[in-house]
């Protein structure tokens, strides 16, 4: 087993009951905002009113989308991803904006009706891209515990926690990276090649 590998999955190991916690708050939140918005259609309709005009990355989609109808996942995956990697990863490392993409994406995905069974095939990106973020909070999450308190992890100084907790954050974002890019590849194949079966 590859070294980054091991350490990643010990990484894991060694905090499993953090990261059992984010998995079961993030899927817990976005299945929460669902059921919400189920019992109040109204509440998505305004979302996604209100979500267009103000998101940061709104002209960023509009283009993978136009990607996505003109038959060019390649292109569509190439944006896609730079557009996650930068607008959503790197600011939850640093913000709440790990839960906020729950919530946006709940505003943006349609509830039960007509067009529930369109989603259907897509739940599938938003699993796989969402532990990409649950991975990228729990980075933080021990990146924190060990910059904080790193003589419970047999570490001399907070310096030797910054620069430990660096490390396995630079391991976990392997993790992180294929989850993006297979979550990526899995979306454009369902917009180019099911999506339209559809219409």
């Amino acid at each position: 087993m590859p070294t980054w590998l091991h350490g990643a999955l010990s990484t894991i190991r060694d905090h499993r009951k953090a990261f059992i916690a984010l998995n079961l708050a993030f899927y817990g939140f976005f299945g929460l905002c669902m059921l919400v918005a189920a019992f109040l259609p109204d509440l998505q309709t305004g979302s996604l009113t209100a979500a267009d005009p103000v998101l940061p990355r709104a002209d960023q989609l509009r283009f993978a989308g136009h990607a996505y109808t003109q038959g060019e996942p390649w292109m569509s995956i190439a944006v896609s991803y730079l557009v996650d990697l930068i607008a959503s990863i790197l600011p939850s490392l640093v913000s709440s904006a790990t839960y906020q993409e729950a919530s946006m994406w709940n505003s943006l995905v349609p509830q039960i009706g007509p067009d529930f069974d369109s989603f259907m095939p897509h739940s599938l990106t938003f699993t796989i891209k969402g532990e990409a973020y649950v991975l990228t909070a729990f980075a933080l999450y021990v990146q924190l515990r060990m910059s904080l308190w790193p003589r419970r992890y047999g570490l001399a100084s907070r310096r030797s926690g910054i620069v430990a907790g660096a490390l396995n954050t630079a391991r976990l974002s392997i993790f992180i990276v294929v989850a993006l890019g297979f979550g990526l590849v899995y979306e454009s194949f369902d917009a180019v090649h099911y999506l339209p079966l559809l219409r």
